[in-house]
């Protein structure tokens, strides 16, 4: 009669520790990234906002002072470039919209006619900017920067992380499912001796060490 060899449950155990262990730090690993990616790249847009509402404001002073809309509204279009920028708006010394530039796929966000509190309210990423002369305000810019970029970037990022965590795992199982092997045979070949000679009271088997690394001693039961 031939036994067969048990400890299988244990190593599933072991190979499922393993893989656990394994994809609990890699998920740590990437969300950690990805919320300093994400942060990473809102101060970025913050910052290009900001730089773009000081070089828009300092290029519509002229325009404000001689209240030239026309001149304005072409300074303000140059922004059509960047596609981060959904809307601009330029305000006179009273708080009043001088001109306004809305990017055509931001029109239904913004339609004609939406306040400036409206605008902060309903934006992902904003920037304002006082307009100046001498020591004089001439009135105000506001920016709205969309999150189209910021989408597009996280939802990559969680595909390659994800990827990457598939093959991360699919080594581990590998690994330790070689490693796993080197522990468990020999303690199998145990097992399974102990068990034949028990059952069939044949004293003279012997269980001989393969030279693994658990040096399982060479058994012989005692007669």
């Amino acid at each position: 009669m031939t036994l067969r060899r048990k400890p299988y449950s244990l190593r599933l155990k072991l190979i499922l520790v393993t893989t656990i262990a394994t994809a609990v730090a890699l998920l740590v690993c990437a969300g950690s990234l990805a919320i300093y990616d994400r942060w990473n790249f809102t101060q970025q847009l913050n910052y290009e906002l900001t730089t773009h509402a000081k070089i828009l404001g300092a290029n519509c002073t002229a325009a404000l002072e001689f209240g030239d809309k026309a001149n304005a509204a072409e300074v303000i279009r140059a922004v059509s470039a960047n596609h981060r920028i959904e809307i601009v708006v330029v305000y006179d010394k009273n708080g009043k919209e001088f001109v306004r530039y809305t990017r055509p796929e931001a029109l239904r966000k913004f339609p004609a006619g939406f306040s400036s509190e409206n605008i902060l309210s309903a934006a992902n990423f904003s920037a304002t900017s006082p307009i100046m002369l001498h020591d004089e305000q001439l009135g105000s810019i506001l920016l709205e920067g969309g999150e189209g970029d910021l989408t597009i970037r996280t939802r990559t990022y969680f595909l390659v992380a994800g990827l990457l965590m598939a093959i991360a795992v699919a080594v581990a199982i590998g690994v330790a499912s070689g490693l796993q092997r080197r522990i468990f045979d020999p303690i199998a070949e145990l097992v399974t001796g102990m068990a034949e000679i028990t059952q069939k009271k044949d004293y003279s088997l012997r269980i001989d060490d393969k030279g693994d690394d658990c040096n399982i001693p060479s058994f012989s039961p005692p007669v």
